[in-house]
This record gives C-alpha cells, sequence and structure tokens, in this order.
C-alpha cells in the first residue's frame, strides 16, 4: 500500500472549489481529506477527478490518497504501483467550468463555411440564480479571432447544465500532416467585468471521407 500525504491551507487559495485530479494511480485508489472519505477508483489506467470541496476547511486541510495493487493477480508485465502519473489541484469560484468539459466538434467542413459545434458544462454552487455571460472566441493560428458569439446564460441554484452552441466559420483552413493548420476556442464566463473562469482547447478541422 503507498500513501501520499499533503496539507494546504485554504487562506493561501482565495476560492471556495477545490478538485483533485489523479491522472494515473495504480490501481484501487482512495482519497480522503480530513479524514474524510471523499472517492475511490478502481480503473488503474484512467485518471479521475476528486471534489474536495464539501470537506474543506477554513484553515489547514490535510490530503492523503492511498493507493494498493495487492488484491489481485498482476499480469505478466509489470505494472507498476502507487501514483506514476502527476495530481493536480484545480481551483475555482462558485459559479466555474470543470476541467476538460469543453468538447468541440466539427459535424460540417467545407472550406467555405464549416461548423463547429461547441458543448459547455458549467457548474453552480451558489445558493440563488445567476446568469452570465458566456463568450466563445474562435483564433486561428496566428492568433487572429474568425468567430465570435456571447450568449447569457441563467443558471439556477445547484444547477450543472450542459449548453450547446454552433459557430460558423467561414473560409476556414482544414488540417491535414502536410498543412496541420489548428484553430483554438476560448470560453468565458464572465459577470459584467468580472471574469469568473475561462477554459481553451485546440481544434482542427477535418474531412474524411471513405
Amino acid at each position: 500500500v503507498y500513501t501520499y500525504t499533503k496539507t494546504f491551507s485554504m487562506s493561501a487559495i482565495p476560492y471556495d472549489t477545490c478538485l483533485l485530479e489523479l491522472e494515473g494511480a495504480y490501481r484501487d485508489c482512495s482519497v480522503f481529506l480530513n479524514n474524510n472519505f471523499v472517492t475511490s477508483n478502481h480503473l488503474g489506467s484512467l485518471g479521475f477527478f476528486a471534489d474536495l470541496t464539501p470537506y474543506l476547511q477554513a484553515d489547514v486541510n490535510y490530503l492523503e490518497v492511498k493507493v494498493s495493487n495487492d488484491t489481485q493477480q498482476n499480469c505478466r508485465w509489470y505494472s507498476g504501483s502507487g501514483l506514476y502519473r502527476p495530481a493536480w489541484l484545480w481551483t475555482g469560484g462558485p459559479v466555474h467550468i470543470p476541467p476538460e468539459h469543453l468538447r468541440l466538434s466539427t459535424p460540417e467542413v467545407d472550406q467555405e463555411v464549416s461548423q463547429v459545434k461547441v458543448e459547455l458544462s458549467i457548474v453552480n454552487r451558489l445558493r440563488q440564480q445567476t446568469t452570465v455571460q458566456a463568450l466563445v472566441i474562435l483564433r486561428n493560428s496566428q492568433e487572429n479571432v474568425v468567430c465570435t458569439r456571447t450568449l447569457p446564460v441563467t443558471l439556477f441554484p445547484g444547477e450543472n447544465p450542459s449548453l450547446t452552441w454552433n459557430l460558423y466559420l467561414r473560409n476556414g483552413k482544414l488540417w491535414s500532416p502536410d498543412t496541420p493548420n489548428l484553430y483554438t476556442c476560448t470560453v468565458e464566463l464572465r459577470q459584467g467585468e468580472t471574469l469568473l473562469d475561462s477554459i481553451q482547447e485546440t481544434f482542427g478541422l477535418r474531412h474524411i471521407q471513405f
């Protein structure tokens, strides 16, 4: 059994939402915060997130991760044990975008007009309804803005909605091995002039036909 511990203070982190990301833990992994069981994961080849928020203390927090690999017969290859990839602590406000919750696809690709489908999840931990502005920005490889869209989003208390937008990119440059043209999609959540959160992903326009 491998045990990893860390202490941290919320007074040094001006946020009220904390997620622990473990990119790789082999094999049976359990996460505890302040002696409270948070979550477990038994898929050693996949990373996972642990929501530490309900167990946070205002002062010092004690984080403990236990990983064991002795409850099964192992394969003929030595898989290793314990944490074998980086660990991250994600912090955010009560209204935020969860990590890895921006999904991009291109259902229609054409050199004249291409459709970019943007799917996004938002978390609202507030106890009251709130409205934010979601600003979607597409940039080309030269960092020039090629398409934008702004929409108001009303969030009810405790709601975690999934939102979808369709943007249309004119005269887009297609991706290929010889000309790997890439675009970036940035989504910002704002209330007035205040930036609440943002997320960014890279994508390319590619058409495959059989």
